[in-house]
């Protein structure tokens, strides 16, 4: 089932189905050996609105994907038997993540020693989720270059909040904020980051 969405101007297609999408008969799938990374391609291949296809999309060096002969900006994100594509006129990053245990496990390497205050030392707190994403879809909003722990920083967030503020330190040591838009759904939270212009 694809699921399409508008969130401040970028448009989303999420796969949402319970079961994998039909092969894709595109011949970059061959490139994909697991079939754990086939079945991503398809979901992404199914995603991909026309007239566009994957012979329009093009990675950075970094890996961050572009459309070789268009403006629009575009988003490619999987996680879990999830996936979503996404496009806007705007610059943003985009991730989608399903709960996981390991994601406590790990924030002390994700957490900044701010976040680390305000955030409850239990598994149960969904802001860890929340924090995860958003700074997933930072990371992705450039491409490289950003430690989620030294250079992200959110400004104080409740599990209900739909937005989250981030600044992010440059390699310059100039700061930049970012809106975190997150959508939560009870088996996925969608987040789009884009920079806050006002």
């Amino acid at each position: 089932m694809i699921n399409e969405l508008v969130i401040n101007q970028v448009n989303v297609r999420i796969w949402e189905g319970s079961s994998p999408p039909a092969p894709s008969s595109h011949p970059l799938r061959s490139q994909r050996i697991h079939p754990h990374r086939q079945i991503e391609f398809d979901m992404i291949d199914t995603l991909i609105p026309p007239p566009w296809s994957w012979d329009d999309i093009e990675k950075e060096s970094l890996g961050k994907p572009f459309l070789k002969n268009d403006s629009h900006h575009i988003g490619i994100s999987h996680s879990n038997g999830l996936g979503c594509f996404a496009w806007s006129k705007k610059t943003f990053g985009i991730d989608i993540q399903t709960p996981h245990p390991s994601i406590f496990k790990v924030r002390q390497k994700f957490c900044s020693p701010n976040e680390l205050e305000y955030l409850v030392d239990s598994i149960t707190d969904a802001r860890y989720l929340m924090l995860w994403s958003a700074k997933e879809a930072i990371y992705k909003f450039y491409g490289h270059g950003v430690d989620f722990s030294q250079d992200l920083s959110a400004e104080h967030f409740e599990a209900s909040d739909e937005k989250i503020f981030i600044r992010c330190r440059n390699s310059n040591d100039k700061y930049t904020t970012f809106i975190v838009h997150c959508l939560k759904q009870p088996n996925y939270i969608l987040s789009i980051a884009y920079e806050n212009n006002l």
